[in-house]
């Protein structure tokens, strides 16, 4: 169901057993049946978005972000590699959704990059909030950031010079 964008649209509302007589339109079905469709709120990728970056802000606020915020720099440095996360889980996300439609060996690669992008980033992000508190043995915890970086690149190449 669509609803129209002219004012008569808005005045009245023609039911269905009716066939010239209008009726007062009601706010709940304008509500309900046109403006909240609460199965598609994934399918706008605007709101996605909205929700992705809530959600990514939301979890890294108190830990990561409110104890920065008057570094200086470092708290534009820390913004950043947010700012990966949140594109990084955005993509990710549209990728599973574009392999849910299409079942596409070559999506399913590209999933496991953006998932590895966003492990990359926030292996970096520790780096950066924590920089000598974390390391995996005598491999700093930069480096394995970088290294996660490089595969997650291979894996969008992978991914796009694959033939099916």
């Amino acid at each position: 169901r669509r609803l129209s964008l002219s004012i008569s649209s808005f005045l009245y509302y023609k039911h269905k057993n009716s066939i010239n007589e209008p009726v007062f339109l009601n706010l709940e079905l304008i509500y309900n049946y046109y403006l909240f469709r609460p199965n598609q709120i994934l399918e706008r990728k605007s709101t996605l978005f909205s929700i992705v970056v809530a959600g990514v802000v939301g979890i890294l606020a108190a830990p990561v972000i409110l104890p920065h915020i008057f570094h200086g720099f470092h708290i534009a440095h820390i913004l950043l590699h947010v700012g990966g996360i949140t594109l990084a889980t955005f993509l990710t996300i549209l990728s599973v959704m574009a392999y849910a439609r299409m079942h596409s060996k070559r999506l399913l690669i590209t999933i496991f990059a953006f998932s590895t992008f966003v492990l990359a980033e926030i292996v970096t992000l520790l780096d950066a909030t924590w920089p000598t508190l974390y390391n995996i043995g005598d491999v700093a915890l930069l480096e394995v950031g970088h290294l996660l970086m490089i595969s997650s690149l291979g894996l969008l190449a992978m991914g796009v010079f694959r033939n099916d």
